[in-house]
């Protein structure tokens, strides 16, 4: 199941990438993967320990965990494409909250195993 969900949110982005081409801001597409990828990075890192964030539950990192985890990455990212193709001025918005969040996840993860 680990190996498939992140699976299923980067051909959700890629679905999104085809309907009309040039209608979405590429630096948009290049966040979200950014955002997917570092989601998926922390899920790898949280295998087996103990989830401390009360909206994915407490207790020891499992599958629900991963699913309301990539479920609400997924949320996001299907979000923001209409919208950014409604108001394409809120793409850049969205790209550099994206990032933010992913820097952000990074460097949490990257502080967290290192002073395991």
């Amino acid at each position: 199941m680990l190996k498939t969900l992140p699976l299923l949110l980067f051909s959700a982005i890629a679905c999104h990438a085809q309907d009309e081409p040039g209608r979405v801001s590429k630096l948009l597409l290049a966040s979200d993967a950014v955002l997917v990828a570092t989601d998926i990075g922390d899920l790898l890192s949280s295998r087996g320990l103990n989830e401390t964030n009360p909206i994915l539950g407490r207790g020891q990192f499992g599958s629900l965990q991963v699913t309301i985890n990539l479920g609400l990455t997924a949320a996001i990212v299907l979000i923001e494409i209409p919208i950014a193709r409604r108001w394409p001025r809120l793409a850049k918005v969205f790209a550099i909250t994206n990032i933010g969040a992913g820097a952000a996840t990074h460097g949490y993860e990257m502080y967290h195993n290192v002073r395991q």
